[in-house]
């Protein structure tokens, strides 16, 4: 890696961190773009040259993050099947949401803004200076979680004699649609307990499937 692309990567990761701890106090609206340029010690520009919008950064970091949580759930889920890995991967991010302000403000950015889902291409630099202890930091580079699941999902049916196109579809709709839908409606409803909701919905497929 180039030492341009090293810089490249360490100021849009330092400003994506400024930007992300100052959520845990604040609303993504009220956040200031000075301010984060400030401690990260950029001009302004810089900043809207890495992220045009405020939520340009958000998605960044939810895939960024993503990466990190992939590498964890590999890690914890090295000795069981597509199964284990898709369960420890919501276990892992009910933990990340659980009492996290950044969550809410995720959820609030997902339901007020027109949030149309991109992949972004991430750099293993990237991952790199984000994430130090990760040891193989190209490993999941290319894919996002959404992209994981999918293939996970394809491993999973094989398990049963239900292989079929439309059932695969079905399902991946289905596991992906809690992920994303469960913790919006825990916080509508002033629920708790995220990764208990997730685990009792996965369980349903599951024995849906007749695999547990």
């Amino acid at each position: 890696m180039s030492l341009r692309e090293k810089k490249y990567a360490k100021t849009k990761v330092s400003l994506t961190k400024a930007f992300i701890k100052r959520v845990q106090q604040k609303a993504v609206a009220d956040i200031s773009i000075k301010d984060v340029c400030e401690e990260v010690g950029v001009a302004e520009k810089t900043f809207y040259n890495y992220f045009p919008h405020k939520t340009d950064l958000i998605e960044y970091h939810l895939q960024l993050e993503g990466k990190r949580i992939l590498h964890q759930v590999d890690e914890k889920a090295k000795s069981g099947g597509p199964v284990k890995f898709i369960e420890v991967l919501f276990d892992l991010v009910a933990e990340h949401m659980e009492n996290s302000k950044f969550a809410h403000e995720v959820m609030r950015f997902i339901l007020d803004y027109k949030y149309t889902k991109k992949k972004i291409k991430i750099s293993e630099g990237e991952v790199s200076y984000a994430f130090s202890d990760i040891k193989c930091p190209n490993k999941f580079l290319k894919v996002t979680i959404d992209e994981v699941i999918e293939q996970k999902v394809k491993e999973v049916l094989k398990q049963t004699k239900l292989k079929n196109q439309f059932l695969y579809k079905e399902l991946t709709i289905t596991i992906l649609s809690i992920l994303v839908g469960t913790p919006i409606i825990i916080k509508k409803l002033g629920l708790k307990d995220i990764k208990e909701k997730f685990r009792n919905q996965i369980q349903l497929c599951w024995k849906g499937l007749g695999i547990k």
